[in-house]
């Protein structure tokens, strides 16, 4: 026994050292690094006591509404939003209608020519010779995917029903029959440039009398008035808080918070209003006709939203923000055990962005530009508050904050896939996307791909002069993410099939657009700018990208957790042979031979496969992926190789990428060799960190410790 323990001295002494440490670190905290008490600090810890506290009732409303079956069934709370909403549909059918006259305008052997460079459809000749009229435009607008998103919308039918019942001077008769009718109207107001907006008093008083003219004999005949009573209550919900949200400064006293709105929690109206006095919360006014549940159902639900309308009016979101201010003041100061004097509510955009493009999981091509622009305004932002002479410190405090909002919004929206791209969203997702929608990468985008990928790092210049961040910085969490972020563009743009050429507008004589000069030229689009003149972008030089695309791709592949865990792998490497060995030929799938030859000659057999080192796409690309030279110094090896072979290294990597490659490599080993020499103190540290990435209050960690210990 003593023999054993005189063997593992080494060992023993490990243990009871990191024992020690966890022991000081976590009972006794002399220095109160974890907290102490009931004393808790502004960190994670607070974050997740405020989390579980859920709602936060600030704010009630109390009220009594009255409602009718006639009322509910109009829905009449959303009376501005129709006209709004009618509006914009309006305009974007106009401009559909638009686009197919312009189309229309160009001579019939240029519609001909352009058709048979496309893919055929039946009834192709009414659609690409005819004229327009009532009976193909709806097929043209398909063919052209101008209604595409517009034929779904809600009001989409009462639109051309109210183009159609205006132009006939017929009210309400208007069926699904005439929508051919209302779109070919719609198209001889553009030809004739008339009305080009929507009258959205009128449009909204016939959506009404429309909806109320569809009722049936049943339904206009039922009369249902009920009186209700009950509350809306608003406040915050803070179960959504993480530690970017605020922000404390403990000199000025006071407490900001980033992305933290007030809001409606709950709107109710129960059976019994006040149950002691007798009450009720419904109370039916008239009564009369075939009235069922579920219409009672529908009339309670309409004093509901009006209910909260009401509310709305009453400006209770400003008093729930009010009066929430000065509880979150008081509830921080007894968590902090420090006094506060004022809470601020910034209600900073980036941060509501984020939370409406998440909710639905998926980030649009929309989103990704409204979010581009969401980030310049931040960046002005913060530059302002780091620059200004008055409360600099606070101010700079203040653009700090923004700045972890910032990213923390960003770090959000990576998870979440973008369009048709793999992998997730990035910061060159719009990028990539933009490029291949023509299939050509122009002199302007070539130039743009290659700063995202040399321009390190990324800063600009104020109006001032000053340097600030660029948007690239935001995304700059994690730096060998953002390149792998950058290949998935580059891949994206290899299987999209984008060539480079040279994009140019100029603007020729109609005559030369004939079908013979489509078939010669590239022409991404075209458009009349005289009767006799046409403004034309061609696209000239084009050539394929792939070598060019090849090129720009960082050489490695970073898989983080790959990278994390593998300085733990007690054998990174299987074995070694001499120099002096005729040939390699001992291979499998989870294996690659490593030749060296600084700082000494060497070979090595690594124990994982080459693709979890390097860039799958440009391994597949290389004239001799077996062999795969990165300097004239190192080399991979993956097939039966004579050893000879080794003394004429053949690179086919960019200088750039051989370096990058190498760098990377010997990144990796001197990971491993620093976990494999790592002391015991370093791994108690690094295992106190891990834990704590849990995000476990400090209280939990204490009682858990002491019941692991102590039973």
């Amino acid at each position: 026994m003593l023999g054993v323990l005189l063997k593992n001295w080494k060992l023993l002494l490990d243990i009871i050292l990191v024992i020690a440490l966890v022991v000081f670190l976590f009972l006794w905290n002399p220095l109160g690094i974890f907290g102490g008490g009931l004393t808790l600090r502004p960190t994670a810890n607070m974050v997740e006591e405020v989390r579980e506290m859920g709602q936060l009732v600030t704010a009630s409303y109390y009220g009594e509404v009255i409602a009718s079956i006639e009322e509910a069934r109009m829905d009449r709370l959303e009376e501005e939003e129709i006209g709004l909403r009618g509006a914009l549909l309006y305009e974007n059918l106009y401009r559909a209608a638009n686009d197919l006259f312009v189309y229309q305008s160009q001579p019939l052997e240029v519609r001909e020519a352009a058709y048979k460079a496309a893919e055929p459809v039946r009834g192709w000749r009414r659609i690409i010779r005819q004229s327009v009229n009532s009976n193909n435009i709806l097929d043209k607008l398909d063919y052209h995917q101008l209604l595409a998103g517009l034929s779904e919308q809600p009001l989409y039918e009462d639109i051309l029903a109210y183009i159609w019942s205006t132009a006939n001077e017929r009210e309400y008769q208007a069926t699904h029959s005439h929508r051919e009718e209302a779109l070919f109207i719609l198209y001889t107001d553009v030809e004739n440039k008339r009305n080009p907006s929507l009258n959205n008093a009128a449009f909204t008083t016939y959506f009404y009398q429309r909806k109320s003219a569809e009722q049936s004999r049943r339904e206009s005949r039922q009369k249902l008035a009920m009186i209700g009573r009950g509350w809306v209550k608003a406040g915050f919900d803070l179960s959504g808080m993480d530690e970017n949200m605020f922000y404390i400064n403990e000199e000025a006293g006071e407490i900001h918070f980033f992305g933290l709105s007030a809001v409606i929690l709950n709107a109710d109206i129960n059976p019994w209003f006040i149950p002691e006095k007798g009450v009720p919360g419904f109370e039916i006014l008239d009564y009369r006709g075939n009235v069922d549940f579920r219409d009672a159902r529908q009339v309670k639900q309409y004093c509901i939203d009006k209910l909260v309308a009401n509310a709305q009016r009453a400006e209770i979101l400003l008093h729930a923000e009010r009066q929430g201010a000065e509880i979150l003041r008081s509830l921080f100061s007894l968590m902090t055990g420090k006094q506060y004097k004022k809470v601020f509510f910034h209600h900073d955009d980036i941060t509501q962005l984020a939370r409406q493009i998440t909710a639905d999981e998926f980030v649009s091509y929309q989103e990704a530009v409204l979010l581009d622009s969401q980030i310049v305004q931040e960046i002005a932002i913060m530059d302002s508050l780091k620059t200004t002479s008055s409360n600099r410190y606070k101010n700079r405090q203040l653009a700090n904050h923004r700045e972890q909002a910032t990213l923390a919004a960003l770090a959000q929206l990576r998870r979440y896939p973008f369009e048709d791209m793999p992998g997730h969203f990035s910061y060159f997702s719009r990028f990539a996307y933009e490029s291949a929608l023509d299939s050509v990468l122009d002199d302007a985008e070539h130039r743009q791909l290659e700063t995202m990928r040399l321009h390190w790092p990324p800063v600009g210049r104020s109006t001032t002069g000053r340097e600030i961040p660029e948007p690239a910085s935001f995304w700059l969490h994690d730096s060998l993410a953002y390149q792998m972020d950058y290949n998935r563009a580059v891949e994206y743009l290899l299987d999209q099939d984008v060539v480079a050429g040279k994009a140019e507008e100029t603007i020729l004589p109609k005559s030369t657009i004939t079908p013979a000069f489509l078939s010669a030229n590239w022409v991404q689009h075209y458009s009349y700018t005289h009767p006799d003149s046409v403004k034309v972008r061609l696209v000239q030089k084009a050539m394929s990208t792939d070598s060019l695309l090849l090129s720009y791709l960082y050489p490695f592949n970073y898989e983080r957790e790959f990278f994390e865990n593998l300085p733990s792998n007690q054998e990174l490497w299987l074995d070694s042979i001499a120099r002096e060995q005729p040939t390699i030929s001992d291979f499998n799938d989870s294996t690659v031979w490593v030749y060296e030859t600084q700082p000494r000659e060497r070979l090595r057999r690594l124990n994982f496969p080459l693709n979890r080192l390097m860039n799958k796409r440009l391994l597949e690309n290389l004239n001799n992926r077996d062999v795969v030279w990165v300097t004239k110094d190192l080399c991979f090896i993956r097939d039966t190789v004579d050893v000879r072979d080794l003394d004429t290294p053949n690179v086919e990597l960019t200088p750039t990428q051989s370096r990058e490659m190498a760098a990377y490599y010997h990144l990796m080993l001197e990971a491993f060799e620093y976990r494999k020499t790592a002391g015991p103190v370093v791994r108690a540290s690094e295992w106190v960190q891990k834990k704590f990435e849990n995000n476990k209050s400090v209280k939990k960690w204490l009682s858990e410790l002491n019941r692991k210990i102590w039973g």
